[in-house]
């Protein structure tokens, strides 16, 4: 079975780990096969047949790059990519990287894109990554593919089990510490916190919140994005 590996590569960081990837995959799985398909302004290709996963790196230009000014710069060719299927059934999985150094922004393009396109981060990895990062995001593609093969759909059921995080602007995350899950997140004002029985965390600073989900996924939780709230 081909599976894609869609991506865009500005500085060669990207590139650099997919082909890191492929090898590895080659050595290590053979009932799959890595195919890279690099998206740019001539990209013709318009539909995607296999199964797929998108790495996306972060760059973002203007105000704070969160609630203010936010901008995509050189990545929007991929966005455009994704915005112009006929539909996203074939993406399983999006991968961000990005520059810690940035805090807050750390692959912020690529949770967006998460969101915008219905389908879950599933991992990151910082500039080019390292090996330890290409086997973990190796295992992690051949569980959506299980997960996908044996149609077990990702399911998001917010309990007490979920610490949930709101901050002065009335956006809100849960994390499930035991089961390493992340929620995107919410507008409070679009989610009924009372029928789920949560007490959430206030922050008074609202970019907290982005901090504490970036520091969560980086620990490696997996990204949860459901279909309906």
């Amino acid at each position: 079975m081909i599976i894609n590996l869609i991506y865009t590569s500005i500085a060669g960081n990207t590139k650099k780990f997919i082909d890191n990837l492929i090898e590895f995959s080659q050595h290590n799985e053979i009932n799959y096969q890595f195919k890279a398909i690099e998206i740019s302004a001539n990209t013709q290709l318009n539909t995607l047949d296999h199964p797929s996963f998108v790495f996306v790196p972060t760059y973002l230009d203007g105000g704070n790059g969160i609630h203010s000014g936010v901008k995509e710069i050189l990545t929007t060719p991929l966005f455009e990519f994704l915005e112009d299927l006929p539909d996203t059934k074939n993406i399983l999985g999006v991968i961000g990287s990005g520059n810690k150094n940035f805090n807050a922004q750390y692959v912020l393009t690529a949770r967006r894109y998460a969101i915008k396109f219905g389908v879950p981060l599933i991992d990151n990895f910082e500039l080019r990554g390292v090996p330890t990062d290409v086997e973990r995001i190796f295992n992690n593609i051949m569980t959506r593919l299980d997960q996908k093969i044996s149609n077990r759909p990702l399911q998001f059921k917010p309990t007490k089990a979920y610490q949930c995080i709101s901050n002065a602007v009335t956006e809100l995350i849960m994390i499930d510490e035991n089961q390493q899950l992340v929620s995107p997140i919410f507008a409070g004002s679009n989610f009924n916190l009372s029928s789920q029985a949560l007490d959430p965390i206030e922050l008074e600073r609202p970019e907290e919140l982005y901090s504490i989900q970036v520091k969560a996924l980086t620990i490696q939780h997996y990204w949860l994005v459901p279909r309906t709230i």
